[in-house]
């Protein structure tokens, strides 16, 4: 039975569907409807006290490219931030990095790709992390979670308690952490083209070329060349014999 067509009371009984809903419009199915929106205002909060019971369900949402959607809305009803606390805050800033999470699949970042960095990319992204959550989700997550209103340090301990709490296993933590912990050396390293004094995690390159490609008033021009430097960083993976030891 799909989720849209449930009575108010299998709602009541197990809030958890209200995520298999952002689940299944993720999936192609129906969007949610004006009437869970409103069964939703007349429940009392928190309605997830047990965020683990929801972790199936948002790992569904996040394994499918419309992945944004889905996040939208259960940013928009409240339930993000009860599965994961850390992502409370700034209005402005959840909407920035809501943007970014569908630039992971819109790939607009890959046009400046080479084959072989995007190839390598793309094998990467397609292996499940310790058999479980996918390459291409993990990064849409990691994109979701890269900043928050706190400094890098705070907001990765934060996130990775969330995470554990969450249900999350310890690859899938690994890589949403790291990224966030790398984030504002990775982001000077692209934006500058200086040369980078180490490497930098694939999740995190993504993530961080997503987010860039909603950086305000950048120039084609721009982001060519940092798209460009982030192909320099993943030729250090795909072609490491050959990938420059510097960045131009």
């Amino acid at each position: 039975m799909p989720m849209t067509t449930r009575p108010r009371a299998d709602f009541q009984d197990n809030p958890i569907l209200f995520v298999e809903l952002a689940h299944e419009w993720a999936a192609g199915g129906t969007m949610p409807q004006p009437q869970h929106e409103a069964w939703l205002r007349e429940l009392p909060r928190p309605l997830i006290s047990h965020p683990s019971l929801a972790r199936e369900a948002l790992w569904g949402a996040l394994s499918y490219p419309q992945r944004g959607r889905s996040l939208l809305w259960l940013d928009h009803v409240g339930l993000l931030q009860e599965v994961i606390p850390a992502w409370a805050g700034d209005p402005l800033r959840r909407a920035l990095r809501l943007q970014a999470v569908d630039e992971v699949r819109l790939e607009r970042w890959s046009s400046g790709l080479s084959n072989t960095a995007f190839d390598w990319l793309s094998v990467y992204q397609d292996q499940r992390v310790d058999g479980r959550l996918g390459g291409w989700a993990i990064s849409g997550l990691t994109t979701l979670l890269l900043v928050g209103d706190s400094s890098p340090d705070v907001h990765a301990v934060q996130v990775e308690y969330d995470l554990k709490v969450l249900g999350a296993n310890e690859g899938e933590r690994e890589r949403v952490v790291t990224a966030i912990r790398e984030f504002p050396e990775l982001h000077r390293t692209i934006t500058t083209c200086m040369p980078p004094a180490r490497t930098f995690s694939p999740t995190g390159i993504v993530a961080t070329l997503s987010s860039l490609m909603i950086e305000p008033d950048v120039v084609p021009a721009t982001l060519e060349r940092w798209i460009a430097c982030a192909d320099r960083l993943l030729t250090r993976y795909a072609a490491p014999d050959h990938a420059p030891g510097r960045l131009r």
